[in-house]
């Protein structure tokens, strides 16, 4: 079988899928991206049902987006993914996003980190056998820092949550986007409207269950940076997942009482 080392997919941003300031938002760039890691990943051979037959399935470890500009609403743009190494534990994979066509300018890079679970013991699994990944790793270039070693802050401000049985995917644990949504609720709509992320960073160490209630701890810092995690609500709480949100002014204002 002859390897896909890219594959593209260009979009066009309808209402549904943008925030309040009427761009492309966050989490749903996030669906996208596994999305279309998903489908390389099926062309390659190595897609959920070829894990299932191992007993294995994908999970997300990490995830840095770094965007020079955000797509905004009723416009178009490409994402190309790639897988950029493979190790026994971890498949690094990279995307592009590029303004209109395949041709257009770049406007993002996205770096992330996938490794398998055994789904009986929910433990990591084995990759070695996953020969087509090997052979799809590609020299092309991600040209965005990797991604940083994230700790929460001594000073934080906390809320609660509890996982609901829409927070749930197919694995049966909390979905990536809902991590991300939570996260990003660390801020509020004005906040938004006057900045913008430039970069964000998420880490993942545990799968939160429908049913469990989280503490979601947020710190400020002087650099426009906020530092979220999200743990277990109890005593020796695990810790599910750890942000880092890099807050830039809004390059455009946001028209806030207009109408689509």
């Amino acid at each position: 079988m002859s390897i896909q080392p890219t594959l593209s997919t260009t979009r066009f941003l309808a209402a549904s899928r943008c925030n309040g300031q009427r761009c492309l938002s966050l989490q749903e760039l996030v669906r996208e991206l596994i999305d279309l890691a998903t489908d390389h990943a099926n062309l390659l051979g190595v897609g959920y049902a070829r894990l299932a037959e191992s007993g294995m399935a994908w999970v997300l470890s990490r995830l840095s987006v770094e965007m020079e500009k955000w797509p905004a609403m009723h416009s178009t743009y490409t994402l190309t993914t790639w897988v950029e190494s493979f190790s026994r534990l971890f498949s690094s994979r990279c995307f592009e996003l590029r303004e209109g066509g395949e041709e257009g300018p770049v406007i993002g890079y996205i770096r992330s980190i996938w490794a398998a679970i055994d789904v009986a013991s929910r433990r990591p699994a084995d990759l070695s056998e996953l020969t087509p990944l090997a052979e799809a790793a590609s020299a092309r270039q991600c040209p965005i820092a990797p991604h940083p070693r994230l700790r929460m802050p001594e000073e934080s401000e906390e809320r609660q949550y509890t996982f609901m049985a829409t927070d749930i995917d197919c694995n049966r644990h909390v979905t990536t986007a809902r991590y991300v949504e939570l996260i990003l609720d660390s801020l509020t709509l004005d906040d938004y409207d006057r900045e913008e992320i430039g970069r964000f960073d998420i880490t993942f160490t545990h799968e939160a269950l429908a049913g469990q209630k989280a503490t979601i701890e947020t710190a400020r810092c002087d650099d426009g940076v906020l530092i979220t995690a999200i743990k277990a609500a109890e005593e020796e709480a695990r810790q599910f997942c750890i942000a880092r949100q890099a807050m830039r002014p809004r390059q455009q204002p946001v028209a806030t009482n207009q109408n689509i």
